[in-house]
């Protein structure tokens, strides 16, 4: 079926290709109709905060040397991980199923950052409360974020590259 399995902690998500009827590109490589739908476009935002969220936390936990814990980060990740799925089910068009791609991105480059903190906390290194100003990995999610932010409002399928 040329699907694909997506790990998010005990959740586990198949993602389909568009059938070949569906599948009409522009000479650019995106959807001849890059807008989005809008039931995916809300799911997309709600995953979106879910993501800005966690980040947040994180940082402030960092920033503030607060303990962080699996059980704690679990909570975070297992909302957008549930708002990602939502939005897969949502997506029904080429610009969303390609945006879906980008999301599903960024939820794993969240999940690796928060798994390097906590394996940092977890082997009882020490975490410089201005660690993550210039971690790649952060910059990366921030890059990714602003894209992604910059379609929904546009409510148009456009891939910078940052988020891959």
């Amino acid at each position: 079926m040329n699907g694909s399995l997506g790990y998010q902690g005990s959740r586990i998500t198949l993602t389909l290709p568009p059938t070949r009827a569906e599948w009409t590109l522009s000479p650019a490589g995106q959807s001849a109709n890059p807008a989005l739908s809008r039931d995916f476009l809300k799911a997309g935002i709600e995953t979106m905060s879910d993501i800005r969220e966690w980040r947040s936390a994180l940082l402030i936990a960092v920033e503030n040397g607060y303990k962080v814990t699996d059980v704690w980060l679990d909570h975070y990740q297992a909302q957008a991980a549930e708002n990602l799925r939502l939005a897969s089910v949502a997506a029904t068009t080429n610009s969303d199923r390609n945006a879906l791609q980008l999301l599903s991105k960024e939820l794993g480059h969240m999940q690796e950052l928060s798994d390097k903190i906590l394996r940092a906390r977890k082997n009882l290194n020490y975490i410089s409360p201005d660690a993550l100003k210039n971690d790649p990995l952060d910059q990366k999610i921030l890059k990714c974020a602003n894209s992604l932010a910059a379609m929904a409002a546009s409510g148009e399928f456009q891939d910078d590259g940052s988020c891959r």
